[in-house]
């Protein structure tokens, strides 16, 4: 036991030394010589494993961009710089899962507990949206209630925001050809660059703008307190019988629920809009948090129990996550008996998933309970590859394999909501709802294609000089319904774009307009 907590302590000591050496390497120059190194690298890892390189660009227009990319590094960068001049390049493939990282500061355990401590960020006390090209509160989470809603961001730190806006957009691709992913995920985009750039900031220079009148605000970061009143001392108490049953039902209901700590909201909800249950309405945030099985059988067990005619599912800004947890949900809403979420799924070669990140992530402990397992994981994953009749690779998957309706799938009317943050797996879902004509659609072209996406397993390709991080999936995930267009979204039967007053005024007309639509219907 002695030599085992040396060894974590040793451990712990290594890891220190090696965030320090790492950080004190973020803006040291790196040769050209090994830039263009780099640049070889990806480009033979998209190669390599990229199951849909070529789909929206050929290969000598991609392969041309590549050639141009290295011979404008005539001088040495460092890895931001490069990561700059990298991205728009991979952003040519058009692949909405492409992501990179360049080179950032790394906090060891205790930098991290004091920045917990202080409370949330200048960035993160806030959420924004893009409107007309320019930067605009649309929710105030802070301590500054006098930061009304609508009002614009005109710079960060004395940085122009329009500036910043056009240098992110640079940075940023959805998949295929359509634009409308852009300005849903592009002030995300913005405040990831400039941390990359700056690093964590505590405060943040705000320059503001509420209807004529400009103003100036310190962000500083802090704990917010909440609506109502200051936060209250932690106090020790005993706790009774019914407060102790009170806190467990709230903690089940939180991890059914999947509460997102960061936003403070449930990932996916059940609610109805009037007192007889004739109208409910299904928010799901992502597919990722909570146990969605047990929320989707509690919930279509509900509607089914009230007989509920009319079902509003609420897919925007949702940017994908588990297919297992969309095609759960698609379980509940196909009219037929039998159904296949998606195709098979086409990867580059058989050793593809073998790239699939095992081994990373976790404690030092939970990784080296993980080890002796390895080679049954990896043996498994290289068995169920194999070839089709077109002489592909694909890998076997039981979302490609048919599956049950369920005995309490959803018998009456579905409406979704979508825009352009609609992405990913609540596409795929969006596709196959859409294309047997099973939901009526409202609100915006989706992010992601109508035809699927390359995600599934997206292990991290470290650049060998750089560090740039470059993400990219090893799979090719199709809905089993099509559609001709190449390279764009599901489109709404009816379109309907929030305005900058409707959020000021507190407005959802994509919402508002389904709840008139059944209004009229019912009478």
């Amino acid at each position: 036991m002695r030599k085992l907590f040396i060894l974590f302590i040793l451990f712990g000591l290594q890891s220190c030394v090696s965030i320090q050496k790492y950080n004190a390497q973020i803006y040291d120059p790196i040769a050209v010589k090994d830039l263009k190194e780099d640049i070889t690298f990806i480009h033979k890892k998209l190669n390599d494993f990229h199951p849909e390189l070529h789909l929206y660009i050929d290969k000598v227009d991609l392969d041309r961009k590549f050639d141009s990319l290295n011979q404008s590094i005539t001088q040495p960068l460092n890895s931001y710089e490069f990561y700059k001049k990298l991205v728009p390049v991979l952003n040519t493939v058009r692949q909405g899962h492409i992501h990179s990282i360049p080179r950032i500061k790394k906090n060891d355990k205790k930098e991290q507990k004091n920045l917990k401590s202080k409370g949330s960020g200048p960035i993160s006390q806030f959420e924004f949206e893009i409107f007309n090209h320019q930067l605009f509160i649309v929710q105030n989470k802070s301590n500054h209630s006098e930061i009304a809603i609508g009002t614009e961001v005109v710079s960060i730190n004395g940085l122009k925001a329009e500036n910043l806006l056009n240098e992110s957009r640079s940075l940023l691709v959805s998949d295929g050809f359509n634009e409308t992913l852009i300005d849903h995920y592009l002030d995300q985009t913005l405040f990831s660059n400039f941390t990359y750039k700056f690093g964590i900031q505590d405060s943040i220079l705000y320059e503001f703008k509420w209807k004529d009148s400009l103003f100036t605000k310190t962000i500083k970061r802090e704990k917010i307190i909440p609506i109502g009143g200051k936060k209250s001392d932690s106090i020790k108490k005993k706790w009774t019988d019914v407060q102790k049953d009170s806190i467990k039902n709230l903690k089940k209901f939180k991890n059914i629920h999947g509460f997102d700590e960061i936003k403070n909201r449930y990932n996916r909800n059940l609610t109805f809009k009037d007192q007889d249950s004739t109208i409910a309405v299904m928010t799901i945030n992502s597919f990722t948090l909570g146990d969605f099985k047990t929320f989707y059988n509690d919930s279509f067990q509900i509607l089914s129990d009230k007989k509920t005619p009319y079902l509003i599912i609420d897919l925007r800004n949702n940017g994908g996550g588990r297919l297992s947890d969309c095609t759960e949900l698609y379980s509940y809403l196909t009219r037929d008996s039998i159904f296949t979420m998606i195709d098979q799924q086409k990867v580059t070669k058989r050793t593809s998933m073998l790239h699939v990140p095992y081994l990373k992530g976790g404690s030092f402990l939970s990784k080296s309970l993980r080890a002796p397992f390895a080679p049954i994981f990896f043996s498994v994953l290289y068995f169920k590859t194999q070839k089709n009749s077109s002489d592909e690779f694909f890998f076997s998957t039981k979302y490609s394999k048919p599956k049950l309706r369920k005995s309490t799938a959803f018998e009456g009317k579905v409406f979704v909501l979508i825009n352009g943050g609609s992405f990913s797996a609540s596409s795929i879902l969006s596709s196959n709802l859409k294309g047997t004509k099973r939901a009526y659609f409202v609100g915006e072209e989706t992010g992601g294609t109508y035809n699927g996406t390359v995600a599934g397993i997206m292990p991290f390709f470290t650049l060998p000089h750089s560090k740039v991080k470059v993400r990219f999936g090893l799979q090719l995930i199709a809905p089993t319904q099509k559609t001709e267009e190449l390279g764009r979204g599901i489109f709404p039967d009816y379109e309907i774009i929030p305005t900058l007053n409707d959020r000021i005024n507190g407005l959802d007309p994509e919402m508002n307009w389904i709840l008139e639509t059944i209004k009229k219907e019912k009478n």
